[in-house]
């Protein structure tokens, strides 16, 4: 019997920070990159946003054995769902069954 795989673990925020604005560098603007930066370092500020959510995504891996698979496979669920109900808001719409009020 082959032994179970060792859990994902789960980047350290600051190093997944730096490598999405090292990604970003080439493909965005000067001004955009700036203002990126800002809000990047806005969300890595001790005692933050990107804290507290580290915090829970390290609380959720403990609970499951492959924490990234699981969070992709609810937000493609979601990506899914929205696409199912585009399309049929639009064809309710182009057929005429709902009215759109006139503002």
């Amino acid at each position: 019997m082959q032994k179970p795989l060792p859990k994902l673990p789960v980047p350290e925020l600051v190093e997944t920070l730096d490598k999405y604005l090292l990604c970003i560098k080439p493909i965005v603007s000067s001004d955009q990159y700036e203002r990126t930066r800002q809000i990047v370092d806005e969300f890595r500020k001790p005692g933050g946003t990107g804290e507290l959510l580290q915090k829970r995504l390290l609380e959720y891996a403990e609970t499951t054995d492959n924490w990234v698979l699981s969070l992709m496979l609810h937000f493609l669920d979601l990506k899914v769902l929205t696409a199912f109900i585009l399309k049929i808001r639009k064809k309710l719409f182009n057929s005429g069954t709902v009215m759109i009020p006139n503002l």
